[in-house]
């Protein structure tokens, strides 16, 4: 799988992008809604003041008495950017008419605008790469047609500087958060770098490390996890100890086996050598069949510890009975006689000497 060439290689860097992203979004959102807001608002104020002198006119044009009506127009003339124009001989395209500039500068509007299909309140002019906000005011007395609006630069202007500012301190702000961010993760995120250093010690065999507990008094997920962890490294590091200690046993158990095998494999094979060469008449001493017997049944109950050792991976539980020690004595003298005939062996027995204990095992 190929990894994206602009992708963060660690968790750190993938959350610190993803919040960078989101606050470059948040960012552009606000400044979205509050230059369309400023627009609307600036819209609505040029919008007012438009409507405001048209109403003047229309509401004078039955108090002025003159034959000019750019003695009417005239009065809503005021000190700022208004763009006041009228007609004269008529509507703008009946022949005869002409267009009037009363006040403000750039291209004539009212030429161009049929005033037959134009709204009746403010709307907007495009002429000459410049938008203009504009009203139609028809003056029935005079039979003409006044023309009273705003250009739109001043608006624009001020939008642009908003966007301005809100890209300065959009970029101040997305610094200082990623800034700020950066240094919380790399905060909050510590404890996971004392997981992966506890981690890799223990894979090369401290078993005794631990993770250390976070420091900050509201890290209380991070508290939970080294928690957890530790727990579970205590439990590791018992399992590890008690498979270590079951090997140990078998170990042992094995060695001790192979050791107490030897002893009866060799009683055994005494006899049957003693048998074979004619040394003892069997009619004659059944005791060697007998031994022979009791010495196979010993290596087979040996044989059966090794097998349960195995399934259960542990020591089996000791055989608990009353044997006599002095039949155990004679019997290994006898075995020993019949391993090595050429020694002279003597066992002097007083008692019976009765204890409570595993028979193979002392044997």
């Amino acid at each position: 799988m190929i990894r994206p060439p602009l992708r963060p290689r660690t968790l750190r860097g993938r959350m610190v992008a993803v919040n960078a992203v989101l606050m470059a979004l948040a960012l552009a959102a606000v400044a979205v809604f509050s230059a369309g807001f400023l627009r609307s608002y600036l819209l609505d104020r040029v919008d007012e003041r438009i409507e405001i002198a048209a109403e003047f006119a229309r509401a004078r044009q039955a108090d002025i008495f003159a034959d000019d009506p750019a003695e009417l127009v005239k009065q809503v003339r005021a000190p700022s950017d208004f763009i006041v124009e009228f007609t004269e001989g008529g509507t703008p395209g009946t022949s005869g008419a002409q267009v009037h500039r009363l006040q403000g500068s750039g291209p004539v509007l009212l030429r161009d605008i049929d005033t037959g299909s134009a709204p009746g309140g403010p709307f907007t002019v495009h002429r000459d790469g410049a938008d203009y906000r504009v009203a139609l005011v028809h003056l029935p007395s005079y039979d003409t047609v006044a023309l009273i609006g705003e250009p739109m630069a001043p608006v624009e202007e001020t939008l642009q500087r908003l966007v301005a500012v809100e890209a300065l301190a959009g970029s101040v702000m997305l610094l200082v958060a990623l800034a700020v961010g950066a240094a919380v993760i790399r905060r909050g995120l510590l404890p996971l770098g004392d997981v992966v250093d506890t981690a890799e010690a223990i894979a090369s065999g401290d078993l005794e490390r631990r993770v250390p507990a976070p420091q900050d008094a509201d890290a209380d997920e991070t508290r939970r996890l080294t928690r957890s962890i530790n727990r579970m490294l205590a439990r590791l590091r018992s399992a590890l100890h008690a498979r270590e200690d079951s090997e140990e046993r078998m170990r042992r158990f094995v060695s001790h086996a192979s050791h107490e095998l030897r002893t009866p494999l060799t009683s055994v094979r005494g006899y049957l050598q003693m048998v074979a060469q004619g040394v003892v008449d069997v009619s004659e001493r059944p005791d060697v069949i007998t031994r022979s017997q009791q010495e196979s049944e010993r290596m087979a109950a040996i044989v059966d510890d090794l097998l349960y050792l195995a399934r259960l991976d542990e020591r089996p539980e000791p055989r608990r009975e009353v044997v006599e020690l002095g039949r155990v004595v004679a019997d290994s003298v006898a075995d020993a006689r019949a391993a090595q005939p050429e020694r002279e062996w003597r066992a002097d027995i007083a008692a019976e000497g009765l204890v409570l204990g595993d028979e193979q095992e002392l044997r």
